[in-house]
């Protein structure tokens, strides 16, 4: 999806001007005089009111300038899109970077082959599970896995009820969207649509999303994190939520 700027639709003022009317024209004689009482007493070439409807009569034959203005505020479906892009550029960082850090520290005693495997870990009605990839792993393996990654739960129900959250505002109050929000991501079935050990690694060394200069600042480090995570709903996310076609 491409962002062109919505951070600042929520706050926008409108400003509209009212012409000089054609009827205001004053005759030679009448300049003159103007011009004389002019030098003594000067007046402001404009006066701004407040944002009242102004008659007709009130605006002839005037040279000043009316001013109308009033704050436009988005409706509900553009507040929903504001949220989800906040979370997508925020918030999710945000919990990504602490995932990223507990990580971190719940690996640092595996062994080196067991971390070369392909395996994985995410959610699944709040609890963790242990993904298994390409390589077989063990019962022990498994269970270390799991001994391991179990204080990951929460910083991992983080980033998930981030995401599907993310994505259900973008369906507005239609309940539709042909963005992300057509995608079928609840919690409850989390672990089945995204791997979050693989999303962390994309931000790695070797990631698709390693943009950050350093790698130390986690949150910037998953500043793409929207994107990455992206990558794995619509690869394994169902498409439920799309906007209906009509056949006219």
């Amino acid at each position: 999806m491409t962002i062109h700027g919505l951070n600042s639709m929520a706050n926008s003022t409108i400003h509209f001007g009212a012409a000089e009317s054609a009827g205001s024209r004053l005759s030679r004689e009448t300049k003159v005089a103007q011009s004389t009482a002019a030098t003594s007493a000067p007046r402001p070439a404009a006066i701004y009111h407040p944002s009242q409807p102004g008659s007709t009569s009130d605006l002839a034959g005037r040279g000043d300038i009316k001013a109308y203005s009033w704050d436009s505020k988005p409706d509900e479906d553009q507040r929903m899109l504001i949220a989800s892009l906040q979370l997508r550029l925020k918030e999710l960082p945000a919990v990504s970077a602490g995932l990223r850090s507990a990580y971190d520290t719940a690996t640092a005693g595996l062994s080196p082959e067991l971390l070369q495997k392909d395996w994985g870990f995410s959610v699944s009605n709040g609890e963790l599970v242990v993904l298994e990839g390409s390589d077989a792993l063990s019962d022990e393996e498994r269970a270390t896995l799991q001994l391991a990654l179990a204080e990951l739960t929460s910083a991992a129900n983080a980033v998930a009820e981030t995401t599907s959250r993310m994505i259900a505002l973008d369906r507005g109050t239609n309940g539709f969207s042909n963005g992300i929000g057509r995608f079928d991501v609840p919690t409850k079935n989390f672990a089945e649509v995204v791997d979050l050990r693989k999303y962390l690694l994309d931000h790695g060394p070797s990631g698709k999303y390693n943009n950050a200069k350093d790698p130390s600042n986690l949150r910037k480090l998953y500043g793409m994190g929207g994107w990455a995570m992206m990558d794995q709903i619509e690869a394994n996310a169902a498409a439920r939520f799309s906007v209906p076609k009509f056949p006219f």
